[in-house]
């Protein structure tokens, strides 16, 4: 059986089905009350020219039949080695259609496109492994294959007798986790020849997540006043949930200790300024403290007479108790404020 697939060269095949398969695929699909949901991998490899949906999907339903039997839809033909094809997920739905199975009854995920690479059948690896824990994952809810990574804690296929390690055709089938979370994780491995189970392990894994963090680009002292370039932020894959915190809880602030460069900072590593019940820290007429800070200069002022009140982030007019001058800073906390020197240039 020939399909529609799409490659360098788009080529049209004709898709022959016969009609008592029609009729058992549908009789499949009207008993099947849970809804299928179909997770398409994004660059999937095979080793067979004749690709099938679960080579390039990973298949959930309430029943195993119904999984085997939608898992064995022809998708795709693949000429050459030389040829990647790719297919499309509106193409799947309609190939699913033909198949006989109602629209309403099958859920497609996954992208738009799926680019089919073959390869002929070699021994399974430790990334193979990896590969097919990380689709274990991304069937819990909540997770993202881009923003997603699954690393083996241990050597899994060398663990094996060399026998095993070294036969190919093999097929690895990871199942998903109890609940998604970050850090260690155990899954269970098995390794397939065609419909036989050769081995089962419990392998644990270190799942992590893409997440934008703050690192600091110098060493901080304590309760030194965050500006624009002591820090950067960055996509980082962690272990462990960061605060993921913006521009705005940032700058401004006072650490809390001494903090090294290279540190991803944390907002408990932050003082938090003390607000007063109006929301106001510091009121007209107060006595404040002033900091100038700029092109890696901290300079503090003599104290300043605050001539109007403000609020944590407002920037308030001052008069300098020397000169007698206004200046306008920003206040950071109750009786804090900073003058950004380069803004004022």
């Amino acid at each position: 059986m020939r399909d529609i697939c799409h490659s360098c060269k788009e080529t049209t095949l004709k898709v022959v089905m016969p009609v008592f398969a029609t009729v058992v695929l549908m009789g499949l699909a009207d008993q099947c009350s849970a809804q299928i949901t179909v997770r398409l991998h994004r660059e999937p490899v095979v080793s067979l020219r004749d690709v099938r949906l679960d080579d390039i999907a990973t298949i959930t339903a309430a029943s195993p039949r119904v999984i085997a039997t939608i898992g064995s839809v022809d998708v795709a033909s693949i000429p050459s080695p030389e040829v990647s094809t790719t297919v499309s997920s509106s193409f799947i739905r309609i190939r699913l259609m033909l198949a006989g199975w109602q629209k309403s009854a099958v859920v497609v995920e996954g992208p738009e496109a799926v680019l089919i690479t073959y390869a002929e059948s070699n021994p399974v690896t430790d990334a193979d492994v990896e590969r097919a824990a990380r689709d274990a994952m991304l069937l819990m809810p909540g997770t993202d294959e881009d923003n997603l990574q699954v690393r083996l804690t241990d050597v899994f296929m060398a663990s094996l007798a060399p026998q095993l390690r070294e036969r190919g055709g093999l097929r690895v089938e990871v199942s998903s986790p109890v609940r998604a979370q970050l850090g260690q994780v155990s899954m269970r491995v098995r390794l397939w020849k065609g419909e036989d189970v050769v081995t089962t392990r419990v392998v644990r894994f270190r799942v992590l997540k893409r997440q934008r963090v703050v690192v600091t680009r110098v060493s901080l002292q304590r309760d030194s006043i965050i500006e624009e370039g002591d820090v950067q932020f960055e996509n980082r894959f962690l272990s462990t949930v960061a605060d993921e915190p913006k521009e705005a809880d940032v700058y401004g602030q006072r650490v809390r200790t001494l903090v090294p460069a290279g540190k991803i900072l944390s907002l408990r590593d932050l003082r938090t300024p003390v607000q007063k019940r109006n929301g106001y820290v510091i009121q007209a007429r107060d006595s404040v403290r002033v900091t100038a800070v700029g092109n890696g200069l901290k300079i503090r002022l003599a104290k300043a007479e605050a001539l109007e009140s403000g609020r944590v982030g407002e920037t308030i007019r001052m008069r300098n108790s020397v000169s007698n001058k206004e200046i306008f800073g920003r206040v950071v906390e109750a009786g804090e404020v900073v003058i950004n020197m380069a803004a004022t240039r």
